[in-house]
């Protein structure tokens, strides 16, 4: 959005195409949450729209100044403008005015997810409390206030390192980061004036009397070329940071260490002398607009990709069957992908397995337009053809020749798919599912067709019947996953005795004990519900729901996602892992 009521809007990022706003004010600021679109501009104009095409103006917003900024979080809207001004709405039509303390203008804003925290020292544990999810603006001089609520706001008392001293710099765009180590936590990056840039983070301290308190740091930088920066996003592992004169910097921080500051800056040559001046990322995609209708856009090649998920779980008749879908393609590629599809189950008595299927059959369906058949097996036979593929994309070998155990290896076309291991004489028991991509690493191109999304149903309990999904990035460089359990999801689907309340847990394989990330109750965050539109997925609506969703970046390696119930009930759940390019 821009001057003189402006909106685009792009379904791809690639055509654009212009609305009527109904309004010839300057917009400013745009945000998405709760099932609406929000935008504000001058003289505290306010727009909302369910689909980013029919604006309303609901002509009340508790205030005439320009507003710069709205974000949304925890079933709220919040806007932030000149002289100081904070407004907030529960939903978008009637606004309160908030009481911020200042007379400076704000622009940077942001809805930062808090945590809880505890550390080990030794053997006594200390588990003081936690950090509260927030909203954080920041804007001229470089103030920065905090509100848990959108209304009452407290100015920030982080302390800043000791090297560059108070952060004074005008504070033009402010993002916020997620938790990145056992004792640590990123808190936002903000960009400013002088190509100042701002990243801070929590850190745990062991005090004389026996308890850990946290305490917010802060490091401050800047990007060689010293312009006035007035963008910030994050994409493919990378920060960017955008503003006058079409300058744009790079800085690829995947793996700054705990606290560190953000150096090692690279020029990009954005190809345009325009004044950059906001930036926004789905996923490993940044866009960046600017002066004159500007529009960049950036997405990283495919140096990484999923290269196999594997499915463990308690296997049945009919609705308790097992079902692992995935989708071949991806932005930019093309051509058809060689697959290695396994269902083991006798083969999973070597690893202690005592209740294994004994004649899993395995069936694989095309499910795009007019779904069908494709092929399926019921006994793999032993053949040299499939030791070699099974060797090739690194699945543990099948020892016996003669064994139940079925498989496919085949090459299919860019599409859905979904591979299903049944019974065949009506027993029960653990089966795994296996899905490879077959194409040798040395074939690999940035075109080449790869799984975008893996995902996989069947019953939860307790104990052994948890839904357990393993899958592998490969490859060089960090990839970002929407990783989704649905359970009350389902219901929409017309799925009968689905879960009521999936716990999600992601677990790196190499540290298995404690899990990455965990997902309990959606709750129509922006990131994820922007992300789950963007990759396709089903929808889950706009109100909050017991079904558990986490967006993540991660390093190449093996990972496991766990599906668990909350209440120790069971049902039918449904886990997804999608590429977000």
């Amino acid at each position: 959005m821009g001057t003189n009521g402006c909106i685009l809007s792009s379904k791809d990022g690639i055509t654009w195409t212009s609305q009527s706003s109904g309004t010839t004010s300057w917009l400013l600021g745009a945000t998405y949450g709760g099932g609406k679109y929000v935008v504000v501009g001058d003289n505290g104009c306010v727009l909302i729209s369910p689909n980013g095409i029919i604006w309303i103006n609901p002509n009340q917003s508790a205030t005439t100044a320009r507003l710069n900024n709205v974000t949304y979080g925890n079933g709220r809207y919040v806007a932030v403008g000149e002289g100081g001004a904070v407004i907030s709405s529960a939903d978008g039509l009637k606004w309160e005015l908030g009481n911020s303390g200042l007379t400076g203008w704000l622009r940077g804003l942001a809805f930062v997810r808090g945590f809880d925290y505890a550390t080990d020292y030794g053997s006594v544990v200390f588990t003081p409390g936690s950090i509260p999810d927030r909203f954080e603006a920041a804007g001229q001089g470089g103030i920065i206030i905090t509100s848990v609520d959108g209304i009452s706001w407290t100015r920030d008392t982080r302390t800043y390192d000791f090297y560059n001293g108070l952060f004074a710099n005008d504070i033009e765009a402010l993002m916020p980061e997620g938790p990145y180590n056992s004792s640590a936590w990123r808190d936002d990056i903000s960009v400013g004036s002088a190509g100042s840039v701002e990243n801070s983070f929590w850190y745990q301290w062991l005090s004389h009397a026996g308890a850990v308190t946290p305490t917010e740091y802060n490091n401050i930088t800047a990007v060689p070329n010293p312009v006035e920066l007035r963008a910030v996003a994050q994409g493919g592992g990378r920060l960017f940071v955008a503003g006058e004169n079409g300058t744009i910097f790079e800085n690829s921080e995947a793996y700054r260490a705990e606290g560190a500051a953000l150096t090692d800056w690279t020029q990009i040559d954005s190809g345009t002398s325009a004044n950059l001046v906001a930036a926004t990322s789905v996923g490993d995609a940044v866009f960046i607009v600017g002066d004159g209708e500007t529009i960049l856009s950036y997405t990283p090649p495919a140096a990484s990709r999923l290269t196999n998920i594997s499915c463990r779980a308690q296997v049945g008749l009919g609705a308790a069957s097992l079902n692992a879908g995935f989708v071949v393609g991806g932005r930019g590629t093309s051509g058809s992908l060689p697959v290695l599809i396994r269902a083991s189950g006798p083969a999973l008595a070597a690893f202690g397995v005592p209740d294994f299927l004994p004649d899993p059959y395995l069936r694989l369906y095309w499910r795009g337009v007019g779904a069908d058949y494709v092929t399926g097996n019921a006994a793999w036979g032993g053949g040299s053809l499939m030791l070699e593929e099974a060797s090739a994309v690194g699945a543990f070998p099948w020892v016996n020749a003669s064994s139940l155990d079925s498989a496919l290896a085949l090459t299919v076309s860019s599409g859905p798919y979904a591979a299903t291991i049944e019974t065949t004489t009506g027993d029960s028991g653990v089966a795994l599912a296996e899905i490879y991509d077959a194409l040798p690493a040395a074939s690999v191109t940035p075109s080449s067709s790869r799984l975008i999304n893996i995902s996989a149903r069947a019953v939860v309990g307790g104990g052994a019947d948890a839904l357990i999904a393993g899958f592998v990035i490969a490859g060089t460089d960090p990839k970002t996953v929407l990783i989704r359990a649905s359970g009350p999801a389902l219901t929409k689907l017309g799925v009968p005795g689905s879960l009521a309340d999936p716990v999600l847990n992601v677990y790196s394989t190499v540290h298995s004990e404690t899990p990455i990330v965990t997902g309990t109750n959606w709750t129509a965050d922006q990131g994820l519900a922007n992300a789950s539109t963007w990759v396709g997925a089903f929808d889950w609506g706009n109100e909050p729901t017991l079904d558990a969703a986490v967006l993540i970046t991660l390093p190449p390696g093996s990972y496991t996602a766990n599906v668990t119930a909350a209440s120790g009930d069971s049902g039918i759940a449904l886990i997804e892992v999608y590429e977000v390019d």
